[in-house]
């Protein structure tokens, strides 16, 4: 693993959507943030002038370099941070924030005061992919930040831990008064393992829903064909549903094609809302079949009657154990199993 975050925030309408994911969590009072068209497609996360905040986990701590990219759009701003990496313990390590002078807005990455990299001037209500990679230490740490995946500004020997600590476990997006902002086709990784272990510049998040009948249908549907009721951009919950209570059932779908030409698909990811309708215990999986070859998801419980999320990274195409090829997207089944 070296990509540990994507996220495009397609599937959610609202916030209360957005935390029935367990990667999300509220990280500050403040008001709700909101989704509206989004950077490429889809929709982005809008955080408009009213102090906001939506943390997120990541699933290790991360202890060396940590690098990322999001899409980013302000409308008003004041000074202010607007992404913050921290861990469970000791706090915030590093931000990147709004740095306001005059008429010029830039984006720097800090260590509490101290700029450790700052981008050219930025312009309002335009979208930018902005990039990051630090490693962390209090002496020999190493920023770099980049502008629609060109290096703008970059520096060495630096103190880049604001507490000591070098183990990001989660990060944070922040609104502020007098801003509004918008985020879309969010990466963070870090340089441990063998994959996607360094920065890749300006990418975009693409949704795919399931467009048609896979090569197993073994869930009971509500209404109509199984993959009709799971073709919804955002989830309509109780209206249209699939369900089975039989261990080893599966469902998997044909999904819509790449709607462009891409140069490099870094991963594959699989999301699902669910919840169970009766106590007992109840576990469950997401599935990717490439050629003849089932990826699964991490096994995790259903919660009764309360919605929930499970999301998973899939960084390689689980037939050739290699980084995924457009046509090996575009061919792919999705779906879910029950476990047990």
């Amino acid at each position: 693993m070296a990509l540990l975050f994507m996220e495009g925030f397609e599937n959610y309408s609202t916030v209360t959507e957005l935390y029935q994911d367990p990667r999300f969590f509220s990280d500050f009072n403040g008001g709700d943030p909101v989704f509206e068209s989004g950077r490429v497609s889809g929709q982005s996360l809008r955080f408009d002038n009213d102090g906001e905040s939506v943390g997120c986990y990541l699933p290790q701590d991360s202890t060396a370099t940590i690098y990322g990219g999001f899409g980013f759009k302000y409308v008003q701003t004041n000074i202010v941070q607007i992404i913050s990496f921290s861990d469970s313990s000791n706090g915030e390590i590093f931000d990147i924030e709004f740095v306001v002078s005059g008429p010029t807005v830039t984006l720097a990455i800090k260590n509490g005061a101290t700029t450790l990299a700052e981008t050219s001037p930025l312009s309002a209500s335009t979208w930018y992919h902005i990039g990051f990679k630090v490693l962390m230490s209090d002496t020999v740490g190493t920023a770099a930040i980049y502008v629609d995946g060109v290096l703008d500004d970059s520096n060495t020997g630096l103190d880049t831990s604001a507490n000591g600590s070098t183990a990001v476990n989660r990060f944070a997006f922040h609104g502020g008064v007098n801003h509004d902002i918008n985020f879309d086709d969010v990466y963070i990784g870090d340089d441990s393992g063998s994959d996607m272990t360094d920065i890749v510049g300006d990418l975009f998040i693409e949704q795919l829903v399931p467009d048609g009948v896979g090569s197993s249908t073994q869930f009971t549907p509500s209404v109509g064909s199984n993959y009709q009721n799971v073709d919804d951009t955002t989830p309509d919950d109780d209206t249209t549903y699939n369900e089975s209570s039989t261990s080893g059932h599966k469902d998997l779908f044909t999904a819509a094609n790449l709607s462009q030409p891409v140069n490099t698909v870094y991963a594959v990811q699989i999301s699902s809302k669910f919840n169970k309708q009766q106590a007992g215990t109840r576990t469950f999986r997401n599935k990717v079949l490439s050629n003849v070859t089932e990826g699964n998801g991490a096994t995790v419980g259903m919660r009764y009657q309360s919605y929930s999320y499970k999301t998973d990274l899939f960084e390689n195409d689980p037939d050739t154990s290699s980084a995924w090829t457009e046509s090996g997207v575009n061919a792919m089944e999705v779906g879910y199993e029950v476990v047990s």
